[in-house]
């Protein structure tokens, strides 16, 4: 139990820092890559910037293409950012609006009504409501269980 309070709670640190950055739809990469639209904006060349980092302009103009097409590392990408005078940033943040806590609870009630709703059908009730309930009923029962331990994304 102490494990599962502790997985909620680096959650919500988490979360917390998360809201700082805002939405991250944002920070879209510019279709031209970061180093080279920061560049041109500063009104740096391709040789200045190459003389900074100690490369060939030829050199950059290949580092801005692999930045564009995502094969660029983080520590080039640390290194040019700061001769740009600039801070790199990396993050690996929920999608959309949601935090860590409603990430891990949406994948839990999906599994647990993939679990609960055959065996809801399976009692063949007729009354609807008390069918939906039932089948409510265990869908928070069963995500809240699936949420306390360890294996959720093996499902």
């Amino acid at each position: 139990m102490a494990k599962h309070l502790e997985r909620q709670q680096a959650r919500a640190d988490l979360d917390s820092q998360f809201a700082k950055i805002g939405p991250t739809e944002h920070f879209e990469q510019p279709p031209a890559g970061w180093i080279r639209t920061i560049r041109q904006a500063l009104g740096m060349s391709q040789a200045e910037l190459g003389d900074r980092l100690a490369i060939t302009q030829s050199a950059l103009g290949q580092l801005e293409v692999r930045e564009a097409d995502g094969s660029a590392t983080l520590s080039t990408m640390a290194r040019v950012a700061d001769q740009l005078d600039c801070d790199f940033v990396y993050a690996v943040v929920p999608r959309g609006d949601r935090t860590l806590e409603q990430v891990v609870r949406d994948k839990a009630q999906a599994v647990a009504y993939a679990e609960v709703a055959p065996l809801v059908e399976a009692q063949h009730l007729d009354d609807p409501q008390v069918a939906a309930k039932r089948l409510a009923d265990g869908i928070a029962t069963r995500a809240a269980q699936l949420m306390s331990k360890r294996g959720l994304w093996s499902h």
